[in-house]
């Protein structure tokens, strides 16, 4: 059968672990995608303008979250994505989109290869359910992927496995996100690190795209030279939601 996905109307407004400390801090919440997140602390010129001049530091932990491994994994994650996943090195990372079995956008995500056969995919907060329920359905064989052909499957469904990470089930491994953009974001985590640490090289080595994990201030982090503020000097930071209020 096609993919069928209807919004629900009746689900509470949530809020991330970072939310005590923006109420404190006096920002402006305000409900985006189903949650109750900070839309400024001053202004918006004047926040715009800091992360222009200097950097911005941004809660970005309502956005979704998914991991994707097994052998041969990238079969997969090339079935439901319009990239090609097989092109990237181990720490690289591209733009793509989920397609439903029309070949509509499901939604515009973004996709990491951490290992050779394993790799992680942000989605978009809003779409984090309905995401989650397609590449589930698409998975276990639950739906058509090609109209014109009713009888295919996805590739490597016999081996993947698929985790949510923003699920407490997945224990430490669990992951979200913040973001630090702007042209001084690079010097706010070197002053974060030992200065003989070989780490500082390896992240002003960091190419557009890449992602690297290493432990910062005593936090176990996976760092990606990504962002949506068009800034040439950008990062989101991966960190245990345990961890996201002290690292923030």
């Amino acid at each position: 059968p096609a993919f069928m996905w209807e919004e629900p109307t009746d689900l509470p407004v949530r809020r991330t672990a970072l939310y005590e400390i923006h109420r404190q801090a006096g920002s402006k919440l305000t409900p985006i995608a189903g949650w109750e997140m900070p839309i400024s602390y001053t202004s918006v010129q004047e926040e715009h303008l800091a992360v222009r001049q200097a950097a911005g530091l941004f809660d970005i932990s309502h956005m979704g979250l998914f991991e994707f491994s097994g052998e041969n994994v990238h079969l997969f994650v090339n079935t439901i994505t319009t990239n090609d996943v097989s092109l990237l090195d181990v720490g690289q990372s591209q733009y793509s989109f989920l397609l439903n079995q029309d070949g509509y956008v499901v939604d515009d995500v973004w996709v990491f290869r951490l290992e050779e056969n394993r790799y992680w995919m942000v989605v978009n907060a809003a779409n984090n359910d309905k995401d989650w329920a397609w590449v589930n359905a698409v998975r276990e064989g639950q739906v058509m992927i090609d109209p014109e052909r009713p009888w295919s499957r996805a590739l490597g469904t016999e081996t993947v496995v698929v985790r949510d990470m923003h699920d407490p089930a997945q224990g430490s491994e669990m992951r979200v996100q913040l973001a630090l953009q702007g042209p001084r974001s690079q010097d706010i985590l070197l002053d974060l690190l030992d200065q003989d640490d070989p780490f500082c090289e390896l992240m002003l080595e960091m190419k557009r795209n890449e992602i690297i994990q290493h432990q910062i201030a005593g936090y176990d982090l996976y760092l990606a030279r990504t962002g949506n503020t068009g800034e040439p000097m950008a990062f989101e930071i991966f960190v245990h939601p345990d961890e996201a209020t002290a690292l923030w």
